[in-house]
């Protein structure tokens, strides 16, 4: 994939930074994807955000009373990512570390589940699931959530940022056909998005 610059890009976005006002609306964006987590992963669990960005979710998150870390490997991100939650809490542990190198940081069963949004999209197949094969050994479960095809996708993506916008059934077919899938479904948050719920294969509980 090639290096995208994520500060430069947050940089040229508006609502850089939340406020109560706009913590409310995140707090709408993001509760679909909270009632998922809360069924399969209740609080507080130990919660491993991986490529944190602005931190909206993370901030989430922390106020439904996970305990959250968050890394990125972008110091200024990580920079942002602190000023946005310091108003509402400093219960959430921000760490640079990168998400390729997981052992490093953190030891097996680390966390309750790892978590990330707008992510996996920006690779390939390969490394989508070289990703999630070393978040599994880091935590029994993965909840995340990409976008998906749809037309309001397409006009939402109005940057130059490589992303796959696959169908959900392209991801749950090719793409996670050997993985334990718990569950997944198609919201609408920001955007179109597909969250999926993956275990360990004999982590049925």
């Amino acid at each position: 994939m090639k290096k995208i610059d994520w500060y430069k890009h947050y940089l040229t976005k508006q609502g850089l930074l939340i406020n109560p006002t706009t913590l409310k609306e995140n707090w709408k964006h993001d509760r679909a994807f909270l009632k998922i987590l809360k069924k399969f992963v209740k609080p507080p669990a130990k919660i491993l955000e991986t490529g944190c960005g602005l931190a909206r979710t993370c901030l989430s998150m922390a106020l439904t009373g996970y305990k959250v870390t968050a890394i990125d490997i972008d110091d200024r991100i990580l920079t942002l990512a602190k000023l946005n939650t310091k108003p509402f809490t400093e219960k959430i542990i921000f760490k640079k570390a990168d998400f390729w190198k997981l052992k490093i940081y953190f030891k097996k069963d680390s966390f309750d589940c790892i978590t990330h949004g707008g992510v996996l999209e920006h690779f390939s197949i390969k490394e989508i699931q070289s990703i999630l094969n070393k978040q599994l050994h880091i935590a029994p479960y993965i909840i995340f959530s990409v976008p998906i095809k749809s037309r309001w996708n397409t006009k939402y993506f109005d940057d130059t940022i490589f992303r796959n916008l696959w169908l959900p059934k392209f991801w749950l077919v090719k793409i996670l056909k050997n993985y334990n899938i718990r569950y997944h479904k198609v919201i609408k948050d920001r955007k179109d998005s597909l969250v999926v719920v993956l275990s360990r294969p004999n982590n049925n509980s």
